[in-house]
């Protein structure tokens, strides 16, 4: 198997060197493999908290505060966008393939995270939508639309969730269990 990990000592851009510097990947703290693996489940953890965490909390302040969070919410957004970037940026240089997923259960995941975005989005459309003065049934219309959106797409969410964690209930408990006798063996 090729290792993939980037040669802090000869980092071949300025992305690698980036990471390379920020991430200390020269450190001797990834010299003990357990170490690197635990370090490397935590870290997939936590960048799944700030993958879900930020929409929900920009959704959230759209929703409660309403227009003075806009631009705390874009502030927000921008920091966590570059996040995302950076961490499928960096799979594709080291030979992962983000969108290549092993388990389809982790589509409705997607589909989940998707709808969280655009509900964010739909409700940042309301609350701006309701800064401009228009007629009053357009802007009824506008307003109900979007949050009707946002809140259909949080239902939608909150399904694939479901059917997502069910699924991998499912498949934890078939690998837990013994495989049933094959009937060929028996002949």
């Amino acid at each position: 198997m090729t290792d993939h990990s980037p040669d802090p000592a000869n980092p071949t851009d300025r992305f690698e060197r980036f990471a390379a510097t920020v991430g200390d990947l020269d450190s001797d703290f990834y010299a003990e493999e357990r170490q690197r693996d635990v370090w490397n489940e935590a870290s997939a953890v936590g960048f799944q908290v700030l993958l879900w965490g930020v929409p929900l909390v920009a959704t959230v302040l759209l929703w409660t505060v309403r227009a003075s969070a806009l631009v705390p919410v874009a502030a927000l957004l921008v920091p966590w966008a570059v996040a995302v970037v950076t961490t499928l940026t960096y799979a594709r240089r080291r030979g992962v393939d983000p969108r290549h997923v092993e388990s389809t259960s982790a589509q409705p995941l997607r589909l989940s995270l998707f709808a969280l975005v655009v509900a964010a989005a739909a409700s940042g459309v309301t609350v701006a939508a309701a800064q401009f003065d228009a007629p009053s049934t357009i802007e009824s219309f506008l307003r109900g639309a979007a949050q009707g959106g946002a809140f259909g797409l949080g239902v939608i969410a909150l399904g694939a969730l479901v059917i997502a964690f069910r699924e991998r209930r499912r498949r934890t408990r078939a690998a837990a269990s013994p495989e049933p006798p094959d009937e060929d063996a028996r002949d």
